[in-house]
């Protein structure tokens, strides 16, 4: 089964789940790994939700660095890569 990324949040809980189905997950938390982050080299990205709605999830801050990179995760998907984005009831959620 291909690799995913989880962009924000910390990734555990998607990361245990993602483990015990068989797929391989990167988890790009820091601004710095949202930044950097080869969305080519996934099968499709996960966005948890936002902290404000789950602990672990997305900090307003991680949503700001994602939106730098939405034209790159428009780009993804357009070439068929797969997107799942959850509430983000923080400034700014991904749009």
């Amino acid at each position: 089964l291909g690799p995913g990324g989880a962009i924000g949040g910390s990734g555990t809980n998607a990361s245990t789940i993602a483990t015990g189905l068989g797929f391989m997950m990167d988890v790009a938390s820091t601004i710095a790994d949202i930044a950097s982050a080869n969305f080519n080299n996934y099968d499709a990205i996960y966005m948890p939700t936002s902290n404000e709605d789950i602990s672990g999830g997305l900090t307003a801050t991680q949503v700001a660095a994602i939106n730098l990179r939405g034209a790159d995760i428009v780009s993804f998907v357009n070439v068929g890569g797969g997107l799942a984005a959850f509430a983000q009831n923080v400034a700014g959620g991904y749009g």
